[in-house]
């Protein structure tokens, strides 16, 4: 099942197709001859995952969606990528600065969490003033990385609520400093 893809906002991919999580709102009302409901939207989208993959991907698939809708938040979401179903948070850092690297990876390492770099830039800080003229910020330039520190979850919404609360309580007190929320 590596070439299945669940991102954080619950879009399906099979080898880089979209197969499910994306639904013509417009077009579902007029074969509803109604609005449609929140129950309406849910058959739609497990609709789509019957027919587009096979019936163990859209098992994993619905358990992913499932842990979504009851875990899924700013600061921790769940994804199945890479041929696992995983919980994870994101930090950005400046590069020059080690003590929020040890934080980061500290952490990671107490549950042994994952940690990827997902994008490695200078940072932006700029604006325009009321006078029209560009502003710069002091750290405008300056190198800094973001990644994803994940928790890979059993098949079962226990293990993933399990893992969840595991990264969180390692990861928590670092949020405030270095996370990236996601709504």
């Amino acid at each position: 099942m590596d070439n299945l893809c669940i991102n954080a906002l619950g879009e399906v991919f099979l080898n880089d197709r979209d197969i499910a999580g994306t639904v013509n709102v417009d077009e579902l009302a007029r074969r509803l001859g109604r609005d449609p409901t929140n129950a309406d939207l849910d058959a739609e989208f497990e609709s789509q995952l019957d027919e587009g993959l096979p019936p163990d991907q859209a098992k994993v698939a619905k358990l992913v969606w499932q842990a979504q809708k009851e875990l899924n938040d700013s600061q921790f979401r769940v994804q199945y990528f890479a041929g696992a179903i995983r919980v994870s948070t994101e930090f950005v850092a400046f590069d020059d600065d080690p003590s929020a690297w040890l934080a980061i990876y500290g952490a990671a390492s107490k549950v042994r969490a994952e940690v990827w770099i997902m994008h490695n830039s200078p940072h932006l800080d700029h604006w325009w003033d009321g006078d029209g003229k560009e502003q710069f910020g002091e750290h405008h330039g300056r190198m800094e990385t973001q990644v994803d520190v994940h928790l890979r979850c059993d098949a079962t919404i226990e293990s993933i609520r399990e893992q969840r609360r595991r990264l969180k309580e390692v990861t928590n007190n670092l949020f405030l400093d270095f996370g990236v929320g996601v709504i």
